[in-house]
């Protein structure tokens, strides 16, 4: 996404609003792992069905970012979440024929234009088909802690090291862009520490923790 020709991607990843939340939820070494904008054009009522975004340990927490460009509403196609499913892989098959689209328990969400949501990647979510939907547009940004990725994969420490590079020019650029606002304040276990702590990482073993994480362990995620 950040290569279209256009910097408000990489602004809008280096607002304070954001990394400030990557870094209370998955800590210091927040890896931004995807980005992406989903378009649902006016008209286009397909459904999404339910799913889970990823499965995984859930030794540490690993969400998604949601900027909502446009307003979702109920009746129209809106985010449909089912609440406690993030525990553990579901049967998305089985809950889909036997309740449809209102299972026990469904929150239907609505948001306006401007609004974020943030999402747990194993909550299972969703939203049915209707007719003459209007234009949706949502930008999506996933967050891991990079402990979590050297641990359980599915990259390497390489793969996170050129991760880690987006975040310096998105800074950069949200500092160009807003010269007067706040600013996120990069740990020193950030940044170019942490390029430096990469490279001594791998040189040793690839089962080991990275030398830059903290010392306290990673809070357990509901």
């Amino acid at each position: 996404m950040h290569n279209k020709g256009q910097p408000a991607s990489l602004e809008l990843l280096g607002s304070p609003a954001v990394l400030g939340v990557a870094e209370s939820l998955c800590g210091p070494n927040f890896v931004p792992t995807y980005e992406s904008m989903v378009f649902k054009q006016e008209g286009d009522g397909e459904k999404i069905a339910w799913h889970q975004d990823a499965v995984h340990l859930r030794e540490w927490w690993i969400f998604n970012y949601d900027v909502y460009l446009d307003a979702s509403r109920s009746g129209a196609g809106e985010l449909r979440v089912i609440p406690g499913t993030q525990k553990q892989p579901q049967g998305i098959c089985a809950l889909a024929e036997v309740h449809g689209w209102d299972p026990p328990g469904v929150v239907k969400v609505e948001m306006e234009p401007g609004d974020v949501l943030l999402h747990d990647v194993m909550v299972v979510h969703g939203s049915p088909p209707v007719e003459g939907k209007a234009l949706r547009r949502t930008i999506y940004y996933e967050f891991r802690a990079a402990e979590q990725i050297l641990a359980e994969g599915p990259w390497d420490r390489d793969w996170v090291d050129r991760r880690l590079r987006l975040v310096p020019p998105a800074l950069s650029r949200y500092e160009a862009a807003y010269p007067d606002a706040d600013r996120f304040a990069t740990s020193p276990t950030s940044s170019d520490r942490n390029h430096r702590a990469m490279k001594r990482w791998s040189s040793k073993s690839r089962t080991q923790r990275i030398p830059w994480a903290r010392s306290a362990a990673p809070a357990a995620s509901p």
